[in-house]
This record gives C-alpha cells, structure tokens and sequence, in this order.
C-alpha cells in the first residue's frame, strides 16, 4: 500500500470556536470522521501530516487510512476527504471533514480533466472549445482516476467529442452521455464557402 493515505488521529472532547484556535496555536488542527453507521468522532489532526498523506496525483480523492487513538485501542479507518476548510490568506488547513468508506462500494466524485496533443482540425485553422474541467463519476475508492485524460490529435475541423466517446476502466460517469468535451470549430473561410450557395439567387435581378 501506497504511504500516501496514512495518518493518525486524536479524538477529541472539546469544541467551539475557543478549542479549535487553541488547537491551531498548537500545530494541531480539528477535523470530524462519520458515515457508514459509525458514530460521529470530533478528531484532532496535524496538518502537516494531512499534507503529506494527500497523494498529489489524487489531491482530496485520496483515500485515507486514518488511524484514530481512543480509549481501548487504536482503529484504522478507510475515508475520504469531502469537506476541507483552508485560510484564505495563508491556505494553511483549518478543518477536515472525513466521510468513512467501504473499499468495496463505490462512491461518486468529481475528476479532473485534461486535454492533450493539437487536433487535427486545429492545424487545418479551425478552432478549439473545451468544455469541461471536471466531471462527475462513480466508482469504488481504490479504483477511482486521477483523472479524464483527452487525446484532442484525432478531432478534425467541425467534429466534437462527447461524454459517450470516451470511457474509463471500472468507472461510470454520472454525465449526460451528449454532454461535449471539445469542439474544433470550422475555419472561417470553410463556413463561408459553405453558406455561400445559400445566398445565391436570392438577390435581385438588375436593369437590362
């Protein structure tokens, strides 16, 4: 298993806006555990360590394998991340809302997207229009991507891609299938030469 991910946590008894600066003064910072049934844990971690577990391909679609200390034992729970409070100013880390998971069920999340390579249509002088930044998609935790990667290189002059053209192992997206990703609009001089048959005869005829 990746070390991206690991990270240990207090439970905590304290809470107001009194305890969580205090908690800040001291390297430490608030978070919360709850979903899958389980009660809902007021946690203390440090943000350095939170930074450090966060695997920077995946960002908050990492998943954490939080080690909570309470009395009886230490428990190691899967979860992700899916309220994450930062300073404005400072970005530092304020507050960690952590949701449980099963390894097994998937969950819905948003990935980013990328777009690589010059498409055709480009180099014939068309136009390229991206869409989208993220999409919404289904599936189990470990399985999830880091992201939609586009390879633009095939999509000629007047031609779109669609949620429908591209796909993902173990992965369903959450998306109108018509929804577009990219657009290589027409060149200029393509869409006029082709409305021009339409304006003519239409005009009026001139004096003999």
């Amino acid at each position: 298993m990746s070390e991206y991910g690991r990270i240990s946590a207090k439970v905590r008894t304290g809470h107001g806006k009194g305890v969580a600066r205090q908690l800040r003064r001291q390297g430490q910072v608030p978070a919360v555990m709850y979903g899958q049934g389980g009660d809902n844990l007021s946690l203390t971690i440090d943000p350095h360590l939170f930074q450090k577990a966060t695997d920077p391909a995946r960002n908050l679609n990492t998943v954490f394998h939080v080690e909570v200390e309470q009395e009886g034992g230490a428990q190691t729970v899967p979860c992700m991340v899916v309220d994450l409070q930062r300073d404005a100013v400072r970005d530092h880390v304020l507050h960690v809302d952590f949701l449980r998971v099963d390894l097994e069920v998937p969950v819905e999340r948003k990935i980013p997207v990328t777009y690589h390579g010059r498409a055709a249509g480009v180099m014939k002088g068309g136009k390229l229009k991206t869409y989208r930044r993220l999409v919404n998609v289904s599936a189990k935790p470990l399985d999830l991507p880091e992201e939609l990667a586009i390879d633009l290189s095939p999509l000629d002059a007047g031609q779109t891609m669609r949620i429908k053209d591209v796909s993902l192992p173990n992965t369903t997206f959450l998306e109108n299938p018509e929804a577009p990703l990219a657009l290589v609009e027409a060149p200029k001089a393509k869409k006029e030469e082709e409305a021009a048959p339409a304006k003519g005869g239409g005009g009026k005829k001139g004096k003999k």
